[in-house]
């Protein structure tokens, strides 16, 4: 499917920033360049080395992630000039987003029965990586039947 032309602003509701988000990463395409430059990818010809995808549509996608300030284009060679795609301080504040994301998978999609395909090891500690989403306050793990959405009036 084609993706909406509609503004977010002309999206109706309090939670529209859900729609925000879902535009900045939802796709298949965005979601995997993160993923791939969370592995140290920088490189369009790398990018497009590793994912079945037209260079057309790459090329978009990088765009649309850099206009979001997800990536910034920094050049590393002038002749011809080539660029490479690195994550802001934006685009790194996803990396919990996709440790979730990869835990959930390796739970729930494995039909391998090889176990998870990667192991994320904690460098400073040298242990395994089990990521999870904590309270600030009090530390509990938190778990979607013991938060409360609270609309605080603003209109995002």
């Amino acid at each position: 499917r084609r993706r909406s032309t509609v503004p977010l602003e002309a999206i109706p509701g309090a939670r529209r920033h859900y729609v925000n988000l879902i535009n900045v990463i939802g796709d298949r395409w965005s979601a995997n360049l993160i993923a791939l430059a969370f592995h140290g990818v920088r490189r369009f010809e790398v990018f497009n080395r590793e994912l079945p995808v037209a260079t057309n549509i790459l090329s978009g996608r990088l765009k649309r992630l850099t206009d979001a300030g997800i990536f910034r284009r920094v050049p590393y060679r002038q002749t011809p000039l080539r660029y490479e795609y690195c994550l802001t301080a934006r685009g790194e504040d996803l990396f919990a987003l996709f440790v979730m994301l990869l835990q959930w998978g390796d739970r729930w999609c494995d039909d391998s029965g090889l176990g998870p395909p990667m192991e994320l090891i904690h460098r400073p500690c040298s242990a395994r990586l089990h990521g999870r989403v904590c309270c600030d306050a009090c530390g509990g793990e938190l778990r979607a039947r013991d938060v409360v959405f609270h609309d605080v009036g603003v209109n995002v």
